[in-house]
């Protein structure tokens, strides 16, 4: 080989390798600052509301430092002895507003003192059905047929407000709106029943109603408070007399069909003379009664005196 030659390879060998050496410097720089991290408590998998957090179902993973959410669960102090109020998927990052009170292992630790959840059966004609969401405020109403009164069409029945402004606990036992059945949706499942967070009195009074009718919801507005005249109001003493009625009737026995007598044929004894025919009503009872008339004396004439 040429000297020439070699000399020119020599140069070119040098250059490649300072071009190298060039790049993996500036790569070097650019990578010297080591990006920041946190750690994240993450779902491994589904976890339903009121379940225990522990090693089983949820683990730290890290995250690029600027992709953390705000009030992201980053400490095992944070999640010790609680429950989510939500239902957490896996993958799913945890939140500390998903958690329940420390030491809460059920929706009961949402219950408020002096109050109760009870459950109301729902359909999807419901005013309101598809738009409420637990939180939200409703009125109860009740519709019935009052005693001796007799339905025609709808007409006869009563409507009365049962309970008024009371607070959706949940709805088929799901606290998160988010959980819920989208309106319109034709894949949802159809709600069958929604909670209510009542004192005692009001869950004997909807018990006491839903014995004496149907009882239906109709969704508030967020700021109306408004009250419901008196007379609109769901008496209970006039439902106990309902119900007791109900209960008169079902102890009863059937009622027998009792064959009417037939009517009385009486034969006349004098036909030639004129009768008049009555016709007499008495309730569901009908008869015609033959009356003689009275005899027509004859008339005669008197003759005047001296003819």
């Amino acid at each position: 080989m040429r000297p020439k030659t070699l000399a020119l390879l020599a140069v070119a060998a040098i250059c490649g390798l300072v071009a190298m050496l060039g790049v993996q410097q500036v790569l070097s720089n650019q990578g010297g600052g080591k990006t920041e991290e946190g750690q994240v408590l993450v779902a491994k998998a589904e976890i339903v509301p009121g379940q225990p957090l522990d090693e089983t179902n949820v683990e730290f993973k890290s995250f690029p430092a600027g992709t953390i959410p705000e009030g992201a669960v980053v400490s095992k102090e944070q999640f010790l002895e609680r429950t989510l109020t939500v239902r957490a998927f896996p993958g799913s990052q945890i939140l500390q507003v998903m958690l329940d009170k420390k030491g809460a292992r059920s929706a009961s630790s949402e219950v408020r003192d002096g109050m109760s959840v009870v459950s109301v059966p729902i359909d999807q004609t419901m005013t309101g059905v598809g738009l409420i969401h637990p939180g939200d405020n409703v009125d109860v109403l009740v519709t019935y047929r009052p005693v001796g009164s007799r339905e025609v069409n709808g007409v006869g029945k009563e409507v009365k407000t049962v309970l008024e402004y009371v607070e959706v606990f949940s709805i088929d036992g799901v606290r998160d709106p988010n959980l819920l059945p989208k309106p319109g949706d034709p894949k949802a499942v159809p709600m069958k029943t929604v909670q209510l967070q009542v004192t005692g009195e009001q869950a004997r009074l909807l018990k006491l109603a839903g014995d004496v009718g149907t009882i239906y919801l109709t969704l508030r507005a967020m700021n109306d408070k408004h009250r419901i005249e008196d007379k609109e109001l769901f008496d209970p003493k006039f439902a106990e007399n309902v119900v007791s009625h109900k209960d008169d009737e079902r102890d009863q026995p059937p009622p027998v069909a009792v064959a009417k007598p037939a009517p009385e044929v009486k034969l006349d004894t004098n036909p030639g003379r004129k009768k008049w025919k009555i016709e007499i009503i008495a309730g569901d009872e009908r008869r015609i009664v033959e009356v003689d008339l009275p005899e027509e004396e004859p008339v005669t004439l008197s003759t005047a005196k001296g003819t």
